[in-house]
């Protein structure tokens, strides 16, 4: 398997590669650069929004003044919501407190309106990598196991599970390594911008690419699978279906989901802020009533600070009960969709990426919960300092380090259990990827066509011509030799003995050289075999294209002779080859006493030069062998 990886990693390491690599990285140093600026904009809007909110606290003659008018709090996104800022839930949110019933946060996503559209917009980081990265990985492993004859080829050398999984890991590994450059140079970005990632933001950092390792290798199987199917119309039909379903579809689609579920269960803002307000109604109508029972101004300030003790002690416990509700319902329904989140890995990846954004469900609930104890907080200092110091200097309840809350990085509920569920959905796309392939390397008959007047008899040392225009007989005629007959109805004879069995024959395929990559490098595919030698060809050259055509033929013949077998079938060998010279030299090379040469084509011109010659042609529903020509 180490060799099929070798071949195919080094195979894509090309300068047009490494030129693509580098414009898809460029382009997201872009994206990135726009959220980077924008979070400039927001600590710039931050820090006119403390010194607004410490200016106005300055200004109140007392603390009557401070506990109604209250003050406001902002929620600080860190450095690395700059990869996600435009595809989170949550912008700019602050929150509203006074020493009354007001805990209000200023967004117009909350309640249950904060999961109407809990993927948020478009181009951001994030959203780059996901949409141009899944669909170059799509098309790249699209074309993975397309070229059925070198996959064949190399065959010869290893088994198709080696040949499989070499493909597929040494394309994981260049997604790994792609991945690796892109997190060093967008943390670079980061510090050439001044903004110096913490330990956790790193953590985030990394975790954002790792998901997006997720998601790309989910593709690349998916795409590998569709590729192996024989119809390319249908095979492209179905995998854009796909993409639009998975990266499109279901993401809005669980939004709705989860958006009516909200609906359903949770109280709007509108009527939450209703109930607090009939609770303040009651306990205003109380405390007029009691204060009205006193005639001196004393002992109407006295009656005040019972009722506001009252108030502590029994109305305020109400709306923290409601607040409670509210957080704990929004808990609820943020669990809910991470939950259905995990089933897809779109949805997975951005729901991850909402949390590590600072800007997701977990942020907003921190906040929420912080506001709350301050809220309490505030309504006890206000209650103190009213009843002691009505007329003093206002003194800020909260410095103005604590009217921003800094988020931190955070992953959504049932992360661990997405995360190895999401291995599993891969697990089962690359499985089936393989199934496809097992397919694709050896078709079933079509339907309705027999093949028992397809009768071949051959013997060793005679190079055999078989013209087959049709190419699901020789898929069943490659079949018998791979073990994998498929109910062929026909007979193959090799020196009087019937090969039509399950049991896999000792050959080689040699396919038209045609079929193998130019950017393979020659010293791997030399490594494929033991001391190989091949007389004249020039090594130097170091890329298989960069040879000649009956170079390149030999090349191929000499690697798979070494594996000393019998029987090697040419697959349109010819159409590699350039003048019939060629193919009467290729024919001496390779024929000896105790072999027997096979040499297949849908064109009578491109046999290498036969010494029998056998035309078999399709008529109803079957195949009949019309001809032999003996040279």
């Amino acid at each position: 398997m180490f060799r099929i990886i070798k071949i195919e990693f080094h195979r894509h390491l090309t300068r047009w590669t490494i030129t693509a690599m580098l414009v898809f990285l460029l382009l997201g140093t872009a994206a990135l650069q726009t959220g980077i600026d924008k979070h400039k904009i927001d600590l710039k809007h931050q820090e006119e929004f403390i010194i607004t909110e410490m200016k106005k606290i300055s200004l109140w003659v007392n603390y009557h003044q401070y506990g109604g008018a209250g003050f406001r709090r902002r929620l600080e996104p860190i450095p690395l919501a700059a990869a996600f800022y435009n595809s989170v839930t949550l912008n700019e949110l602050l929150s509203f407190i006074d020493c009354g019933i007001r805990l209000k946060h200023m967004e117009l996503k909350v309640g249950k309106r904060l999961f109407e559209k809990p993927f948020g917009g478009s181009l951001d980081l994030s959203w780059y990598f996901l949409i141009f990265g899944s669909l170059a990985i799509s098309a790249w492993g699209f074309f993975a196991l397309r070229n059925i004859q070198f996959l064949r080829y190399l065959m010869n050398f290893t088994g198709k599970k080696n040949v499989y999984w070499g493909i597929i890991l040494a394309r994981m590994i260049w997604i790994f390594l792609f991945l690796a450059a892109a997190f060093l140079l967008y943390w670079l970005q980061y510090l050439v911008n001044g903004l110096g990632l913490d330990f956790n933001e790193i953590t985030g950092l990394l975790t954002f690419f790792l998901m997006t390792a997720l998601v790309w290798v989910f593709f690349l199987g998916l795409s590998t699978a569709c590729g192996a199917i024989r119809d390319w119309r249908k095979e492209v039909v179905i995998l854009g279906v796909l993409w639009i379903l998975l990266v499109l579809v279901w993401p809005e689609v669980l939004s709705v989901i989860v958006s009516r579920k909200a609906a359903a269960n949770m109280k709007s803002a509108y009527k939450h802020e209703i109930r607090k307000i009939e609770i303040l109604m009651e306990f205003e109508k109380e405390a007029f009533e009691y204060s009205g029972r006193y005639k001196t101004r004393e002992e109407k300030i006295e009656a005040d600070n019972r009722m506001g003790e009252r108030w502590w002690d029994k109305d305020f416990k109400e709306i923290e009960k409601l607040e409670a509700e509210m957080l704990e319902k929004t808990r609820e329904i943020a669990r809910s969709f991470h939950h259905w989140s995990i089933f897809n890995p779109v949805t997975h990846y951005k729901s991850v990426n909402n949390e590590l954004s600072s800007r997701g469900y977990n942020a907003y609930m921190e906040f929420y919960r912080e506001d709350q104890e301050i809220h309490k907080g505030f309504l006890r200092y206000y209650l103190d300092k009213k009843r002691y110091e009505s007329y003093t200097k206002v003194v800020p309840y909260l410095s103005k380090e604590q009217l921003v809350s800094r988020s931190k990085v955070s992953l959504p509920a049932y992360f661990l259990p997405g995360f190895i569920l999401n291995l599993a959905i891969i697990a089962g796309v690359l499985f089936l990827a393989y199934l496809r392939l097992n397919r694709s390397l050896f078709p079933v008959p079509e339907k309705g066509v027999t093949t028992k007047n397809a009768v071949f008899t051959f013997t060793k040392g005679i190079i055999f011509g078989l013209i087959m225009n049709c190419l699901n007989l020789k898929n069943q005629f490659l079949n018998v030799f791979y073990g994998c007959f498929r109910e062929f109805q026909g007979k193959i004879t090799i020196d009087g003995q019937n090969i039509v069995t399950r049991e896999k024959k000792g050959f080689v395929y040699i396919p038209c050289p045609s079929k193998i990559s130019n950017t393979i490098k020659i010293r791997h595919l030399l490594s494929l075999a033991f001391r190989v030698s091949v007389p004249g060809l020039d090594i130097k050259k170091k890329l298989f294209g960069n040879l000649k055509d009956l170079e390149k033929a030999r090349l191929l013949i000499a690697l798979a002779q070494s594996k000393k077998t019998g029987i090697i079938i040419l697959d349109d060998f010819a159409e590699g080859l350039a003048t019939e010279y060629e193919y009467i030299e290729i024919a001496r090379e390779i024929k000896s006493a105790d072999k027997l040469i096979i040499s297949l084509s849908s064109n009578t011109s491109m046999i290498v030069i036969p010494d029998k010659t056998i035309i078999t042609l399709r008529r109803g529903s079957g195949y009949v062998q019309n001809k032999d020509i003996l040279k």
